[in-house]
């Protein structure tokens, strides 16, 4: 596995996935997932929150250039996924991306926050393949319209939910 992860190749890219991640490998890896269930080529990758808002920036300057589906670390240096899912609810106003927060962390206050501030889901790292196939394919339909598909992914199986 040799993918390269550059920078900031390719700004204004309209890859339907986006992942942000502060960790090469990680990044590496979810790049691979994906390939391995045929949406390689679907996948945009930002090594690091300041990139990854870079991107976002750009994108959002380009009017219904939104990606699909954006999956936030959580924990980032800079900005963390928080920050940026903040950012993004602010500025994607009318087409608002499916946006599932992935981290190692399980922590109870992390669910928590992602919850209130209205992630589409939080995965701890990394799911199956198939999982991301279905998280995909539910941000498709988030994206075309059916918001009983973001229920859907709230109370996917693999996702955590906040504790009472």
């Amino acid at each position: 596995m040799t993918a390269d992860i550059e920078p900031l190749a390719n700004i204004s890219d309209s890859s339907p996935i986006l992942v942000i991640d502060d960790d090469r490998s990680s990044l590496l890896l979810l790049e691979y997932l994906f390939k391995s269930i045929g949406l390689g080529g679907q996948v945009k990758t930002a090594l690091g929150s300041e990139i990854g808002l870079k991107l976002l920036q750009e994108r959002a300057r380009n009017h219904g250039n939104c990606p699909t589906l954006i999956i936030l670390d959580v924990e980032m240096p800079h900005i963390d996924g928080f920050g940026l899912l903040t950012w993004i609810h602010e500025h994607f106003c009318t087409t608002r991306p499916t946006t599932v927060m992935m981290s190692a962390s399980q922590a109870p206050q992390h669910v928590r926050h992602a919850a209130e501030l209205n992630a589409d889901g939080y995965f701890v790292k990394f799911p199956a393949a198939s999982t991301l196939r279905e998280i995909y394919e539910l941000a498709q339909r988030i994206h075309a319209g059916d918001e009983c598909a973001r229920t859907r992914l709230l109370s996917h199986p693999g996702a955590l939910r906040p504790s009472a």
